[in-house]
């Protein structure tokens, strides 16, 4: 009986050994699905990164892992859950996904590049022991408090716009930045820009700043501070190696600091309070100059310039004679001004584009726009103004008539797109929406199609058709190829490549 109670017991011990094993070796090569990896998506990503697409995911698998992104279009990540076993992981990439949980990834020593751009978060404190970051997106989420990017020393590329931020003072530290994007937020005041002495190129457009003066002598070469609240440009006199300036949308008057940014190679300056030009006079390597929407009236100081692209819409000049001595221009909008005589552009070599829409021509300048076409020059004239287009408009013409549209007309895969709502209306047509089947219809007569957001298969009088290009939904407009939707209800489409106009006839 004694002999019998010793075996027992020792194979209770030996039970419990081999159990003992068992459960080190499935902790070791648990399935992902099961534990180490809750995100289903997720796991599809680490399963393309490693090629291995059976059989378990393991923290050997894990571990070797040193990049790891979405891999497939359309497979949301929500959850991280599974990648602090990811120890090797070097950088990592899910934007546009529904993260809002960062914890995961909280202790991952080489983690160095860190893109999560489009989430849902609003708490980052969990990566304040990621030390090695040198790139780190964040763009296009929740998040009010940045402290946390004070121990990220490494730093070198930062975008956080996008966000509801209202101060980077703590970022003063990152000194090796060289790209920052604060754009989108709700900042004033950037001082803490006057510590990084190596940045390249800041993106800082639609914030509440109105003072630059933290940038001063800096080696800066690109500044997008577009619809701010600048009105002193004086430190950027400082600022020999500017090539690229954009400060539209603000409140500028004296644009006088710019007179010796002899690097300036593309400068816009629209829809501010400027009036007098001549600091631009001796700019030699501007290429491209955007001042639309200003108080400008003499553009002398353009002459003999070297700028091949000219933006001027909505200005008060009349008198155009300065362009004929530019002899590198290329494209030059003059929309909604007060020009009357446009014989000075007959006279200019290498034209290939002006806009002359909204302006009190005289009879003379028909005469004038022939022979400037002669040259191979795209001329636009004409009453209506298109605001929400530059040098790539679309015009539309129903029945010889050109019709103004609200929302912009662009080409997308060699297709012309247009606002489904504008292109039915200027036909005539009536439109139905069916929500269950996410379906549009539109119907003129006889004939009537039937299409899907995101998908090209269609119905034209209840026959399938198949269009080159899928409607879109952008900015909550729904877009469709003209061509396509026009023909299928009736009306004959061209298109003039050289005047950039579709021409409808509708029957």
């Amino acid at each position: 009986m004694k002999k019998l109670l010793i075996l027992f017991r020792a194979k209770v011990l030996l039970l419990c050994f081999l159990l003992l094993i068992f459960t080190l070796n499935y902790d070791n090569s648990v399935k992902a699905s099961g534990s180490l990896i809750q995100d289903h998506n997720l796991e599809i990503a680490i399963r393309d990164v490693l090629q291995k697409y059976s059989g378990e995911i393991t923290k050997d698998d894990l571990d070797n892992l040193d990049t790891l992104y979405q891999t497939r279009k359309g497979s949301t990540v929500s959850s991280l859950k599974g990648l602090e076993y990811a120890k090797n992981l070097y950088s990592l990439y899910f934007s546009n996904n529904n993260i809002s949980d960062v914890s995961p990834i909280a202790n991952l020593p080489k983690l160095t590049k860190l893109s999560l751009g489009s989430n849902k978060l609003n708490d980052i404190r969990a990566l304040e022991s990621l030390p090695n970051l040198t790139n780190l997106s964040l763009d296009h989420n929740q998040i009010n408090d940045i402290s946390v990017l004070s121990n990220f020393p490494n730093l070198e590329q930062l975008s956080i716009n996008h966000n509801q931020i209202k101060s980077i003072d703590s970022i003063s530290s990152l000194t090796k930045l060289t790209f920052l994007n604060i754009e989108e937020n709700q900042i004033s005041d950037i001082s803490a820009t006057q510590t990084m002495k190596k940045i390249n190129l800041l993106m800082a457009n639609n914030n509440q700043i109105h003072d630059i003066s933290p940038l001063a002598n800096s080696q800066i070469f690109s500044i997008q501070m577009n619809n701010n609240k600048l009105e002193n440009l004086a430190p950027l006199a400082t600022m020999k190696e500017l090539g690229n300036l954009r400060i539209a949308g603000n409140q500028i008057k004296d644009i006088s600091p710019l007179a010796n940014l002899n690097k300036l190679t593309l400068l816009e300056l629209a829809d501010n309070r400027i009036e007098d030009i001549t600091p631009l006079k001796n700019l030699k390597s501007i290429a491209g100059l955007y001042m639309s929407k200003n108080l400008i009236q003499d553009i002398s100081p353009l002459k003999e310039t070297n700028f091949r692209t000219v933006d001027l819409r909505e200005n008060r000049i009349q008198d155009i004679k300065p362009l004929a001595q530019m002899n590198r221009l290329q494209h030059v909008l003059l929309s909604k001004n007060n020009i009357n005589d446009i014989q000075p552009l007959e006279y200019t070599q290498y034209l290939s584009e002006v806009d002359l829409s909204a302006n009190p021509l005289n009879e003379e300048s028909i005469s004038s726009i022939e022979k400037i076409k002669q040259h191979g020059t795209i001329v636009k004239s004409g009453d209506l103004y298109y605001k929400h287009c530059s040098f790539d408009c679309i015009y539309v013409y129903l029945n010889g008539q050109e019709k103004q549209v609200e929302n912009r007309i662009f080409q997308q895969d060699g297709r012309i797109l247009i606002s489904l709502r504008e292109i039915f209306e200027m036909l005539g047509a009536t439109v139905t929406w069916d929500p269950n089947n996410y379906e549009i219809t539109a119907q003129k007569g006889l004939n009537k199609v039937t299409i899907q957001i995101d998908s090209k298969e269609s119905k034209i009088n209840d026959n399938a058709a198949t269009m080159d290009v899928a409607p879109t939904l952008i900015s909550n407009i729904t877009y469709v190829p003209i061509r396509f939707v026009s023909e299928a209800i009736g009306a004959d489409v061209n298109w003039d490549e050289t005047s950039q106009r579709v021409l409808i006839n509708s029957k």
